[in-house]
């Protein structure tokens, strides 16, 4: 990976005009592979942005430095945390002693 920027390539199954418009991604970084397939090359200056920019799905392949990897597990616990809080009954208050 190039040090100017971080960047990944991500292969998504779905066709580019659908990619597109989930990503908001600049049609000349998504490239068809075929009807149903296509990659995503995304690059920014930090890994975390990276990341973030690629919730697009459990069948999404990923290229990218080994330093994605944490940043991608760290955003889904924290995306598992967030989703575990909306279920979670509020905690009644106790009155003070």
């Amino acid at each position: 990976m190039s040090r100017g920027g971080d960047t990944a390539r991500a292969t998504v199954p779905a066709d580019a005009d659908t990619v597109r418009t989930r990503t908001g991604a600049l049609p000349d970084r998504i490239t068809p592979l075929d009807d149903g397939t296509c990659t995503v090359d995304i690059s920014a200056d930090n890994p975390l942005h990276i990341a973030q920019r690629l919730n697009l799905g459990p069948q999404v392949t990923l290229e990218a430095d080994p330093e994605l990897a944490g940043h991608r597990r760290a955003l889904g616990q924290q995306l598992l945390d967030a989703a575990h809080s909306i279920n979670a009954p509020a905690e009644p208050e106790q009155p003070a002693p």
